[in-house]
C-alpha cells in the first residue's frame, strides 16, 4: 500500500514540472543528448541508464554498476554541431560522474553599425556536469551541479543544477522526477536572460 502511495505521489508531482523545463534563453540546455533516452520518450526520465541519461535524470546514474562511459555527437543544419561526452563510476552505494556538452553555431559573418564586415565569430554553448547520486530506501536521488558558459560576441557563465529521482516497482515499472536548469542565469551586456 505504501509503494502504491509513493508511486502515485511521484506521477503527481512530475505532471507540472514537464512545461517548466523550458527557458527562455539557454534553450541548448534542452537539447537530446542521450539517444537511448530520447528513444524511449518521456519514459526516459524513468528508465533510461547511464552515465548519457543522467542528462535526461539524474538518477539514471545509479544505475552504473562499476564504469560507464558514453560519447554522441550530431550534425544539425548551417554547420551547427554537438558533442556530448559523460562518465560514470560506482563506489559501493555511492555514484560520481562527469559530463561535457558543448553546441558549436559555425562560423557568423561580424558586421558594424553601416553593415560593413567585421570578420567572422564562432558562437558556442558548453555545460560541464559533475553528477552524485546515491539510494535511499530503494529510491535512487541524484544531483548534478553544472557550469554553463555560453558565447556569442560576449560570453557569460552560470551554475545551475539538476536533481532527479527515480523509484522501480519490481522489473517492468519505474518512476521518475526530475527538476532541471534550477537557479542561474546568463546576462550579456547588461540583459538578464
Amino acid at each position: 500500500m505504501n509503494t502504491a502511495i509513493l508511486a502515485g505521489l511521484l506521477v503527481l508531482a512530475g505532471l507540472p514540472c514537464r512545461a517548466a523545463q523550458r527557458l527562455a534563453t539557454g534553450d541548448f540546455l534542452n537539447l537530446p543528448v542521450d539517444v537511448r533516452g530520447l528513444g524511449m520518450a518521456e519514459a526516459g526520465l524513468a528508465l533510461a541508464e547511464g552515465p548519457g541519461a543522467a542528462a535526461t535524470n539524474p538518477a539514471a546514474l545509479c544505475a552504473v554498476e562499476a564504469h560507464h562511459a558514453y560519447f554522441t555527437h550530431a550534425f544539425q543544419h548551417s554547420g551547427i554541431g554537438s558533442d556530448f561526452v559523460a562518465y560514470g563510476a560506482t563506489l559501493g552505494r555511492h555514484h560520481f560522474g562527469a559530463s561535457f556538452f558543448h553546441v558549436g553555431y559555425g562560423t557568423l559573418p561580424g558586421r558594424d553599425d553601416v553593415g560593413n564586415p567585421t570578420g567572422g565569430f564562432w558562437p558556442s554553448d558548453t555545460v560541464y556536469g559533475f553528477n552524485y547520486g546515491t539510494d535511499l530506501y530503494g529510491v535512487d536521488l541524484a544531483g548534478t551541479l553544472k557550469l554553463v558558459e555560453s558565447r556569442v560576441q560576449a560570453s557569460d557563465e552560470t551554475l545551475t543544477f539538476d536533481l532527479g529521482g527515480r523509484y522501480r516497482i519490481g522489473e517492468d515499472w519505474a518512476f521518475g522526477l526530475v527538476g532541471k536548469n534550477i537557479n542561474g542565469e546568463l546576462k550579456f551586456e547588461g540583459e538578464n536572460h
